[in-house]
Order: structure tokens, then C-alpha cells, then sequence
């Protein structure tokens, strides 16, 4: 996938009652497609956390939601080039 070169806004859309209560973070990672592999552009750590409160959801009768199960989803992404030029972190 080719990209025109620019600062970039990313933005995804979790479901509601998709995460099970708990504490989260959220990681950015940039990569730019290469050869055979991913070349790594930027990769930003912990950069958000948050947590779900349990507010009497189906799942709370089982006390420990770590038992309950794990899934992974592929959420649709769009991203859109980033226009305001004071925020630019190039200049």
C-alpha cells in the first residue's frame, strides 16, 4: 500500500461491551511494508491507559472476567492525512 508522505490521523472503533472490565493500555506501532517484512517507523509503548468498570454486564455473576475467555478481533481502521500544519511535528 502506498502512501503520500505526511503526518497522518488514525482513528478505530472499539464495540460497546467488547472489552471485559479491567485495566488496558493502548500501544502505537507505524510500519512501512518492505520486501519480504515490516520495517518499523515508530513504535510508541503504553501510551494510553484506561480501565472498564464493571457496571452489571452478563459476565458479572463469574466475579474473575480472566476465566471467562479471550478474543481478538480485526476492527476496521480508516486513517486520513493530517492537515493542521501547528501540529505538525516536522515543522
Amino acid at each position: 500500500m502506498h502512501k503520500t508522505p505526511g503526518c497522518y490521523v488514525a482513528r478505530v472503533q472499539v464495540p460497546a461491551s467488547f472489552l471485559m472490565p479491567g485495566i488496558y493500555t493502548l500501544s502505537a506501532h507505524a510500519f512501512q511494508m518492505g520486501d519480504r517484512d515490516f520495517n518499523p517507523l515508530h513504535l510508541a509503548d503504553d501510551v494510553i491507559r484506561f480501565t472498564v468498570c464493571e457496571t452489571g454486564t452478563d459476565v458479572a455473576k463469574y466475579n474473575d472476567h480472566k476465566n471467562v475467555g479471550v478474543v481478538l478481533v480485526n476492527f476496521p481502521w480508516t486513517d486520513e492525512i493530517f492537515q493542521d500544519r501547528d501540529l505538525d511535528p516536522r515543522g
